[in-house]
């Protein structure tokens, strides 16, 4: 069996197959590069879950397809069958319908295997898109989650910038690069958090959307800014309730699964409560970034930092 390690939030990965793997990573997933470690760094690293590669999953399709659950969302489908033993298998299709990857994995959502199928398009979509899955569902057992945002680093602190799509989360971030000294991007799409002795810490990942940003890098987490578009800039810090409400949609958790989504629920309580979360009412220009860099690096009302 041959084996690669990769180091997403201080946690191994590993991706097995009974064929050589270096083609496969550098063609499908060359966007985990930048997270690949060394099999004895490997060793002296908590494991989140294993991978392997296994075409024979793709016997599952027929079987699996007539009693799944279906979500979709703005890149494909995804569908969802759960078996008698507790075990899911995820047929991950494209705006097109295509196959792409089948993923099982077992119970406790420690061990995955997974087909890939298609074009080399479809192939780089079904296995980054598998592996994400496998991130989320294991993670989230571990204090660990995936947050659709932008996300910069300044001043040793990572801030996130949720908002419904289109809204301008990038923008905020290029803001904030154009107009705050010391900042710099982390990731654009999906970075990811984990609570780690009491500490939400941020990282980079294999998952940037349209922005090629994969950086095996990490920082405390300074705060979560909604962003909502105004014709004035001004900043709304949010309690409680009110914090909590507004970034949840913005984690990526299987709502399908009362379990699964209880663990995301209970990480993101736990955020909030460690963070400052307020709501930006911006324009698309620089000058936004001055006001919410004013606001949020100066409250202290809450301070994400080691015990």
């Amino acid at each position: 069996m041959f084996r690669r390690f990769f180091r997403l939030a201080e946690w191994a990965i590993e991706i097995a197959s009974d064929k050589p793997l270096d083609d496969t990573i550098e063609c499908y997933i060359p966007n985990f590069l930048p997270f690949a470690i060394s099999a004895d760094k490997a060793a002296d690293t908590p494991e989140l879950f294993s991978f392997v590669l296994d075409d024979s999953v793709a016997a599952l399709i027929d079987e699996c397809m007539e009693r799944s659950g279906v979500y979709e969302n703005t890149n494909g489908q995804i569908y969802i069958h759960l078996s008698d033993t507790n075990e899911y298998t995820f047929i991950i299709k494209d705006l097109h319908g295509e196959l792409c990857a089948v993923l099982k994995c077992n119970a406790d959502f420690s061990a995955y295997r997974c087909a890939i199928l298609g074009n080399a398009d479809g192939r780089i979509y079904g296995l980054s898109n598998a592996l994400m899955l496998a991130f989320v569902h294991s993670g989230s057992r571990h204090d660990t989650v995936v947050i659709h945002a932008s996300m910069i680093r300044h001043e040793g602190l990572a801030y996130c910038f949720v908002a419904k799509s289109g809204t301008g989360k990038s923008t905020q971030s290029a803001n904030w690069l154009k107009a705050i000294p010391d900042t710099d991007l982390m990731n654009d799409d999906n970075p990811l958090l984990r609570i780690r002795n009491g500490v939400v810490m941020s990282y980079g990942s294999p998952w940037s959307g349209k922005t090629p940003c994969y950086r095996d890098v990490s920082a405390p987490l300074g705060g979560i800014i909604n962003i909502m578009r105004h014709p004035t800039n001004y900043v709304e810090p949010l309690k409680d309730v009110f914090a909590y409400g507004r970034v949840l949609p913005s984690f990526s958790a299987m709502k399908s699964d009362v379990r699964k989504y209880r663990e995301v629920c209970s990480v993101v309580e736990r955020i909030v409560s460690s963070v400052g979360v307020y709501n930006l009412y911006c324009t698309q220009y620089p000058e936004s970034a001055m006001v919410c860099h004013e606001t949020v690096t100066r409250t202290k009302e809450k301070q994400n930092v080691t015990p």
